[in-house]
């Protein structure tokens, strides 16, 4: 609810209070019948009951919004922590199973491989998974082959 919608709802309260207060002084003064001062009686609650209903619907769109927005921040808080879980997974991936520390990873050609160097331990994870093994060149590849050749298979 802006400003300006309460604002103008509080114009409007503020007529109607001072119409009903006219209304009473011209009853008294014996300006205005009582027939007269029930129907401006019964226009001014009516109106009174619009303005409640006007109240009610901004709150409503208001609480609206406002579910529909932390809904979205509880969405992206979800999509936050679960890409940590994943990170989290992922980094818990990248150490020794028997050891528990980080494996190096060691290319030969397309062929990957993680290695524990305090085990020496190795185990083939894939060919092509990743791009880096392009930037390496074979003399990379025969060091990486012959390191592997005193590592057990894991």
């Amino acid at each position: 609810m802006n400003m300006e919608e309460l604002a103008e709802i509080g114009r409007e309260i503020e007529r109607h209070r001072i119409a009903g207060s006219d209304a009473m002084e011209a009853l008294v003064a014996g300006t205005m019948t009582a027939e007269q001062a029930e129907t401006k009686r019964k226009r001014l609650m009516q109106a009174n009951q619009a303005i409640k209903d006007r109240l009610k619907a901004l709150i409503l769109r208001d609480y609206l919004t406002t579910a529909g927005q932390m809904g979205r921040m509880v969405k992206a808080l979800e999509a936050c922590e679960q890409e940590a879980e994943r990170d989290r997974s992922a980094d818990e991936q990248n150490y020794c199973q028997k050891c528990g520390r980080r494996f190096m990873w060691r290319n030969v050609g397309r062929d990957h491989y993680c290695c524990c160097d305090t085990c020496k331990t190795a185990d083939w994870a894939g060919s092509n998974l990743f791009s880096n093994w392009r930037d390496e060149d074979p003399s990379d590849w025969e060091l990486n082959k012959e390191i592997l050749k005193g590592y057990r298979q894991a």
